[in-house]
């Protein structure tokens, strides 16, 4: 089976904890600094030091939050408009403010590997603690665009827009991997470079068409992954295998069919499931064990049907694959461009766009870890941590360091678990 939601686990527990006052003030008394990017690594000269890089990046990373904007020039301005408050959080000292070249070149240099580690990778690291041994974590892969990061053809160097490989763990709701598409390249081999490179015993990765290739399959299966993915014109013969299967008459008895409705009990899609013969091979594809077939009835005048390829068998992880696989669209992408704007980020260099796309997809992360530990629904914890994010992550993260209220956590989810 699919583990749990890792935040929902830890939502719960927080909200049966009760604290003593000396609880209560080993909390308030951590509560002096937010330690975010302490551990980035610095890549220049000491002697050549005016801002502390975890100063800069907390600027920059405040700025984003507050206002859903990664140009540069805006940073240096938010911060110097804004002074006195950067100043009272520790995090600007005396009155020079860093000009939009200073974060543009911290942008474009700063080792992403020792970011995400720092950061999105300590973060992650805290929440697998939590996580339900057993089942099946869920993965969405997938690319996006950066819609800004380019260069029109009217332009005298025409530069395409940067895609981004991204890859979401549900359970946990992190982007545990981000990587720029190289412009001599695409992201079918991109991706399978970053999932050559995984251990992916007890996962699941669900990706869209593109990705059904019989290399990625292989690559899944040899790393000890499982997969499903979706089917398409771009591989017209398996597509035209499934439809054929699922409509022969013979194999009517071996469906297995869910029906997905809605809260007024109306009915929204349904979910065919086609367990293949023992031994089954197509072509080069590794380990395809069954095939899914969606029928989505969302519009009422059209039903859409959409096919899945999947080295699964059971019902239960098929069916949390299907009905979870777009968590990556609707969970991380959405919000980044509803929220942060990611779309509007407007910078050609590599580097600088893949550590914009890191610094949103922390917050992101924090945002939901903001959520568990709240009890907020989204809407409120994005409202509420734009008004004062300094005050409210510190205060998340205060609870987070503390040993007492982390054993407290593991033994209400324990409880719940037994």
């Amino acid at each position: 089976m699919v583990k749990s939601d890792t935040l929902l686990l830890i939502s719960d527990a927080v909200n049966k904890i009760s604290l003593s006052d000396e609880e209560f003030s080993e909390i308030f008394v951590s509560r002096q600094y937010l330690h975010l990017f302490d551990d980035v690594a610095d890549f220049r000269q000491k002697a050549k030091i005016s801002y502390e890089l975890k100063d800069i990046l907390m600027m920059a990373f405040i700025t984003i939050l507050e206002r859903g904007k990664q140009s540069f020039t805006f940073i240096s301005t938010y911060v110097s408009v804004n002074k006195r408050r950067f100043q009272k959080m520790g995090i600007l000292k005396g009155d020079a403010i860093p000009s939009h070249d200073t974060f543009r070149r911290i942008f474009s240099l700063l080792d992403s590997s020792s970011f995400q580690k720092a950061t999105i990778d300590s973060l992650y690291d805290f929440l697998k603690q939590f996580e339900e041994n057993k089942g099946l974590s869920l993965r969405g892969l997938d690319g996006k665009y950066v819609n800004s990061s380019g260069r029109s053809k009217e332009c005298d160097h025409c530069i395409p827009n940067s895609d981004v490989i991204n890859i979401y763990e549900l359970q946990s709701s992190t982007c545990i991997c981000s990587i720029p598409v190289g412009e001599k390249t695409n992201e079918i081999p991109e991706a399978q470079k970053l999932l050559e490179q995984m251990d992916l015993k007890n996962c699941i990765i669900t990706a869209d068409a593109l990705h059904c290739q019989a290399l990625t399959t292989s690559i899944i299966r040899k790393n000890k992954g499982h997969y499903l993915i979706c089917a398409k014109d771009n591989q017209q013969l398996l597509v035209s295998d499934i439809m054929s299967r699922f409509s022969d008459k013979r194999n009517a008895r071996k469906i297995i069919r869910e029906e997905i409705k809605d809260e007024k009990d109306k009915l929204v899609s349904s979910i065919e499931i086609l367990k293949l013969p023992s031994g089954f091979v197509y072509e080069d594809f590794k380990d395809i064990r069954s095939y899914v077939k969606l029928t989505s009835h969302k519009r009422k005048d059209t039903t859409c049907i959409r096919y899945f390829i999947t080295s699964l068998v059971k019902k239960e992880d098929i069916l949390a694959s299907v009905l979870n696989r777009w968590s990556i669209e609707n969970d991380l992408h959405k919000f980044k461009d509803d929220f942060l704007h990611e779309d509007e980020f407007r910078c050609t260099d590599k580097k600088a766009i893949r550590n914009i796309v890191l610094m949103n997809n922390l917050i992101a992360q924090l945002t939901r870890i903001y959520m568990a530990f709240s009890g907020y629904d989204l809407y409120t914890a994005k409202i509420a941590l734009q008004s004062n994010p300094y005050e409210e992550l510190s205060k998340m993260m205060a609870i987070m360091s503390s040993k007492t209220l982390v054993e407290k956590i593991k033994d209400n989810i324990n409880k719940k678990n037994g």
